[in-house]
């Protein structure tokens, strides 16, 4: 009887401590494909998310430099594998907005940080999309690899600077 009380007692508290996964963090090691991003033609875009480890001005700074766009909210059109793609990059209102649920934790350190920085995005999140408005980072997407490893590689040359 006391053996039965303790294991259910446990498992109780072992229940409450974990809270059927809310309240939990995610962590973006490398990157994180996210689900129900922005729409296009009424069908919710994944998303490439990454943590910024340096400060807002300087992604802005290095999105200026590399595809000369300016302010928060913007598209990009590139091309890969021949195909023409717009990346949609989110601000810091549409990332809170569509990823919230996730409740990613920041890990990264920023030197010097304030409390504007603090509210800052620590996270870079990009949708994709073809020509024909299909999400690019849809696994079932022709280039679905093509793109992870176009977006990884702009990850790495971002966070190099």
């Amino acid at each position: 009887m006391r053996k039965a009380l303790f294991v259910g007692l446990s498992a109780f508290l072992l229940f409450l401590v974990n809270g059927c996964g809310a309240g939990k963090s995610t962590l973006v090691d490398d990157y994180f494909i996210a689900v129900e991003g922005k729409t296009v033609s009424n069908k919710a875009l994944n998303a490439f998310i990454f943590e910024n480890r340096n400060n807002e001005l300087h992604f802005r700074n290095y999105m200026r430099a590399r595809f000369g766009v300016t302010g928060e909210d913007f598209d990009v059109d590139v091309s890969v594998n021949g195909q023409p793609i717009r990346l949609l990059f989110y601000s810091k209102n549409d990332f809170d907005r569509y990823f919230e649920k996730y409740n990613f934790k920041y890990t990264g350190l920023v030197d010097d940080i304030t409390a504007d920085q603090m509210a800052a995005n620590h996270f870079v999140a990009i949708s994709a999309v073809d020509a024909a408005g299909n999400d690019a980072l849809d696994e079932s997407h022709i280039i679905y690899q093509e793109m992870i490893a176009f977006l990884n590689d702009f990850k790495k040359q971002y966070l190099r600077l």
